[in-house]
């Protein structure tokens, strides 16, 4: 005999964290990186595949700027300035108000510094040069599944 007639029925969605449709709702992403050729072309393309885009050059900045404005996902550099990608991790997880934000590595830092700055919890770490687009994709899911 089946036992799922006698189970209490779970609403519709309740099992998903947030109900976002991107093609409605555009995805706040906070880009933290220092060099300002690839700052503009990242925010070209992901504004151009949807995205709100807010960019910031280093650390401090980024923290200020999350405690002050709502953002869905960070996208982020190690090497910046003023506080370095791991210290800004680090920071960012023991705020409570903002610890829950997804993060997106793109960075050219050896294995070892990534391997630390993903015991922060990351949700996916890109090494450069990469492709855009797979830059957007992991933003994306990140913005949805995290």
């Amino acid at each position: 005999m089946n036992d799922w007639n006698n189970e209490t029925p779970v609403p519709q969605g309740a099992t998903l964290r947030r109900l976002r449709n991107p093609l409605v709702t555009k995805d706040r992403v906070l880009v933290v990186e220092d060099d300002p050729a690839l700052c503009t072309a990242l925010t070209e393309h992901l504004e151009s595949r949807g995205f709100e885009v807010n960019t910031v050059s280093d650390g401090i900045s980024a923290l200020e700027v999350l405690r002050s404005e709502e953002h869905d996902v960070v996208l982020l550099d190690l090497g910046i300035p003023r506080m370095t990608g791991r210290k800004f991790l680090h920071e960012l997880r023991c705020d409570a108000e903002i610890e829950d934000i997804p993060i997106v590595l793109l960075t050219g830092s050896d294995e070892r510094e990534i391997d630390s700055a993903a015991r922060h919890g990351v949700f996916a770490v890109h090494r450069k040069p990469t492709k855009p687009r797979l830059i957007a994709q992991s933003l994306r899911s990140a913005a949805y599944y995290a």
